[in-house]
């Protein structure tokens, strides 16, 4: 892929585990802010390991969403937020886990993540001035 984001995908997908496959496709559709996108990573356990290890590894992040019922992420769902939400499916035919995943960039992607960056480095709650 020669997306500007995949070298840093897979970069931290190998830190995780080497020699992973990773498909990244982001989703260029018609509205004003948003990035919807489909990550595709070879099926190495059962799906519920990999929910586990996003859980356990976001559950007590502020601005992360893991979606565990039937919701599908949405951009709407994030407009004019700060936070990620995500998903984890499953392809068994074809070997694959499918994370899908939204943020709002216009926040998230920018001005929100350089006010949370903010609020880390000078000791404030992270959340400040973003919920």
């Amino acid at each position: 892929s020669k997306h500007q984001h995949y070298p840093e995908i897979n970069q931290e997908m190998n830190k995780i585990e080497k020699g992973v496959s990773v498909t990244f496709t982001p989703h260029v559709i018609p509205i004003i802010s948003g990035i919807h996108s489909t990550i595709y990573l070879d099926l190495n356990a059962d799906k519920k390991e990999y929910e586990k290890v996003l859980i356990e590894a976001y559950e007590n992040e502020n601005f992360i969403k893991i979606l565990k019922d039937s919701n599908t992420p949405s951009i709407k769902d994030v407009r004019n937020t700060n936070n990620l939400a995500m998903k984890i499916f499953s392809d068994y035919s074809k070997k694959k886990i499918i994370l899908v995943s939204c943020i709002d960039n216009l926040i998230k992607g920018a001005s929100g993540q350089a006010v949370q960056n903010m609020n880390i480095m000078f000791g404030f709650d992270e959340r400040e001035s973003l919920m």
